[in-house]
């Protein structure tokens, strides 16, 4: 739970920097996912349309602004998914 914290605070930095200084905005971008076993850092890296762009060289602001944003919302629905699910499991 707590990298899903840290991705999502990562994007923000993305998203704020990507408005401000898009040619270079991708160029520290970094994936990290602490105690996340190895294919689940696989799996989230390959879904990951910002790691994407930064693949694709893309620099315009309104493709960074669009994949940020997407890959922010998949990660907030992923998250209240998995708090949903360890909330029902937590009462059984």
């Amino acid at each position: 739970m707590a990298f899903l914290v840290t991705a999502l605070r990562r994007l923000l930095m993305v998203l704020l920097l990507s408005a401000a200084c898009p040619a270079w905005a991708l160029d520290s971008l970094q994936f990290q996912t602490p105690g996340a076993d190895k294919d689940l850092r696989r799996a989230l890296e390959q879904a990951s349309l910002l790691l994407a762009a930064q693949r694709d060289k893309a620099t315009g602001v309104p493709d960074l602004l669009s994949a940020a944003q997407a890959e922010y919302a998949a990660l907030l629905g992923c998250a209240i998914i998995l708090c949903c699910a360890i909330a029902l499991w937590s009462r059984s």
